[in-house]
């Protein structure tokens, strides 16, 4: 079951956190009437996994069981050669233009490729620092085909309901009291770093993807109608959270859900405008290259800056924007086709044992 219409809002997020991390003070994001989403854009790593158990839930409804190994493989060859092309390019800019290279890069970089970084809070978001969100990415891979093979399909719908949705209120409990104790002791110290990068905290946004998916499959596939305004107000619903924060909130680690598993269902179930639209080819490739917007934007901002400035074209911040901007576009989209895809093509073919939990 392919939900095309789903592939473009990957992109949005994308964009939405590289202009958190790079462009909050270009303009039109500087503008006070919707800098607000801007300085919350980082929310979208949870939107990415919310998407994510959702989307692996149908994409394996079909089976009665996945093979695990297979799996694996798939999900290794979906993300793996692209980190490793970031962490090639970060390495070789640091080693040739970064005069404090040090062996503690060389350490780092071999942190960043093991995808274990989330896992020590103090490590997170070294080198490719984006990256931390694959670490995380990864245990949700471990421990999704068990999830699929012995619970969401083996357990009555209103009990994978029960368990999900107290596990998420229990961890947006815990986020609360973490983040608010004197236990953080702000970014960038470890103890932050455990709060809003540690793969388990962010346990419960994937999870209620994956209940978004159950439900999806066993009451709603197959069903349809026009569902554009039910689209928009989750929108402005998501817009209006941000604006408020009710009652202090954070919205980090999966908060959103409630926003995101409707927007989701409505978005799959809708065959209004707004998925005619996002179902052409254009808004589906903008999509597909979401990951690697995502994945090679420290290395292609740091390198294009870096070119730039020594060219004397432009010194300009929001110039600098710009231009790394439209640098990382074209990349992504050149990746994806040359390297990205003929790379996972043949890592699929890799013959895998039969395997399952």
């Amino acid at each position: 079951m392919r939900l095309e219409q789903l592939t473009f809002t990957r992109f949005i997020a994308a964009i939405a956190i590289v202009v958190f991390h790079f462009g909050s003070g270009a303009y039109p994001f500087n503008n006070e009437k919707i800098g607000f989403i801007i300085h919350q854009a980082n929310v979208g790593v949870s939107y990415f996994y919310i998407l994510s158990g959702f989307i692996m839930v149908v994409a394996y409804s079909s089976l009665e069981k996945i093979n695990t190994l297979s799996f694996l493989r798939n999900r290794f060859a979906r993300i793996y050669p692209l980190l490793f092309l970031s962490v090639v390019i970060l390495f070789l800019q640091t080693y040739f233009f970064d005069p404090n290279f040090s062996f503690g890069i060389i350490k780092d970089a071999i942190i960043n490729l093991s995808l274990l970084q989330a896992w020590i809070p103090s490590k997170a978001l070294i080198f490719n620092g984006p990256a931390w969100s694959l670490s995380v990415e990864v245990f949700f891979y471990l421990i999704f085909p068990f999830l699929f093979n012995k619970f969401f399909f083996r357990r009555k719908l209103w009990v994978v309901t029960i368990v999900v949705i107290v596990f998420w209120i229990i961890s947006q409990m815990t986020l609360y009291y973490l983040s608010n104790s004197s236990f953080n002791k702000g970014y960038p110290s470890p103890s932050h770093a455990f709060i809003f990068f540690f793969p388990v905290m962010h346990l419960s946004a994937f999870l209620m993807g994956n209940l978004g998916g159950v439900f999806f499959i066993k009451k709603l596939a197959g069903k349809s109608g026009r569902y554009d305004i039910a689209v928009v107000l989750s929108i402005i619903f998501f817009i209006l959270f941000l604006k408020h924060h009710p009652f202090g909130l954070n919205y980090h680690n999966g908060l959103l859900a409630v926003i995101f598993v409707p927007f989701i269902i409505f978005m799959c179930i809708n065959r209004g405008i707004v998925t005619r639209v996002l179902n052409t080819r254009f808004f589906i490739v903008l999509g597909e290259i979401s990951f690697g917007i995502y994945i090679l934007q420290l290395p292609v901002f740091r390198l294009t800056t870096s070119i730039v400035r020594q060219l004397n074209i432009t010194h300009d911040p929001q110039n600098l924007f710009y231009i790394s901007f439209a640098v990382l576009i074209i990349l992504s989209t050149l990746s994806y086709y040359y390297f990205e895809t003929p790379v996972r093509n043949i890592i699929k073919t890799i013959k895998i044992k039969s395997f399952r939990v």
